[in-house]
């Protein structure tokens, strides 16, 4: 017999149909998009010809790190909702994207001074670096203030992060104001979100932390469809919500990290994708987590070709783009939602 709320086996099938072929589709759509004009069989036969250089040193990897963290804030988002069991949650609830943006603001506003000694502890990644501190230290805060205010479920982590949220937002705003004109610039850049520092380098930390977090939420899918139900029924099931909400928040943490470190922050994927998915393939998380996934990767890879093809030759950040379609989308499920 079939579960409530749970997809019939029948619209199975052409859910993950489609899932797939916008997830194939996005990869060729995002490489031949661009500037600069590309000659895949060029590129393949002649390693040292200018479409080569085109195909492995610019757009694959940009192709990729658009795909990992499209992936990762899609996982994050499925998390969060399901901790907060809101659908209108998102990896930036918690406000540790915006201390990741804060720390990373100091490096690029402040220069010289904090600027070079990061640097020194992490050469060549003083940026990332900030934002990884950043991040780290939002974390304990959120947690050490949301547990104050609720030790059982996640409603002070809630709280406690949208608090933050907009003291760093304020900060943030503080640093441009204060910073010299070229590197104010620069961070009202990086907060937009974009994926064109992308580099072979900057690949493997994501990929890391987005597969592992997404092998130990896909083996706890149970307990995220019982915390889905409520707390009061997860706690009669026999779950311990304490270790499962820290479980929740510093998995989504530390995979928020891991992106906005190397993209800066990129809004409302993390939020939309979820939903979506949730749609297609029912709320049960075994078969959930895979499909945000997949359509937070393709979602994030489309909207960067559209940002490089709607000014060409210029570029536009992303997160401009997934800004213009999320925020109508956001509205939307508002308005949806029942009281």
């Amino acid at each position: 017999m079939r579960r409530a709320g749970m997809p019939r086996r029948g619209t199975r099938w052409p859910a993950w149909l489609l899932l797939g072929l916008l997830s194939l589709l996005s990869l060729p759509l995002a490489l031949y998009s661009g500037a600069l004009p590309l000659d895949l069989a060029q590129a393949l036969h002649d390693p040292h010809s200018t479409s080569a250089l085109i195909l492995w040193e610019i757009r694959l990897p940009r192709v990729l790190l658009g795909w990992l963290a499209g992936a990762g804030l899609a996982l994050a988002g499925t998390l969060l909702q399901a901790l907060f069991r809101n659908p209108l949650a998102s990896p930036y609830t918690l406000g540790i994207s915006s201390g990741a943006a804060l720390g990373a603001g100091v490096v690029l506003g402040v220069g010289g001074g904090l600027g070079g000694s990061l640097g020194v502890l992490l050469p060549g990644w003083s940026v990332q670096g900030g934002a990884w501190l950043g991040a780290a230290v939002t974390g304990l805060l959120v947690w050490s203030l949301g547990r104050r205010a609720d030790r059982l479920a996640g409603g002070g982590l809630l709280l406690a992060g949208v608090a933050l949220n907009f003291t760093f937002a304020s900060l943030l705003l503080l640093l441009q104001v204060l910073a010299d004109p070229s590197q104010s610039l620069r961070l009202l850049r990086w907060l937009m979100g974009g994926l064109d520092a992308a580099a072979w380098s900057a690949l493997p930390v994501p990929a890391l932390v987005c597969g592992l977090a997404l092998g130990l939420a896909w083996l706890g899918s149970r307990e995220l469809d019982l915390l889905s139900l409520g707390a009061q029924t997860a706690h009669t099931r026999g779950l311990h919500l304490p270790w499962l909400t820290a479980g929740i928040f510093w998995l989504s943490s530390l995979v928020v990290a891991a992106l906005v470190a190397v993209t800066g922050p990129i809004g409302f994927v993390g939020m939309m994708a979820p939903h979506a998915a949730r749609l297609l393939v029912g709320p049960g998380h075994r078969r959930l987590l895979p499909a945000a996934v997949l359509l937070g990767g393709a979602f994030l890879v489309l909207c960067d070709a559209l940002a490089r093809l709607l000014v060409a030759p210029a570029e536009l950040p992303v997160g401009v783009i997934t800004a213009c379609v999320g925020g109508p989308v956001f509205l939307l499920l508002l308005l949806r939602r029942p009281r």
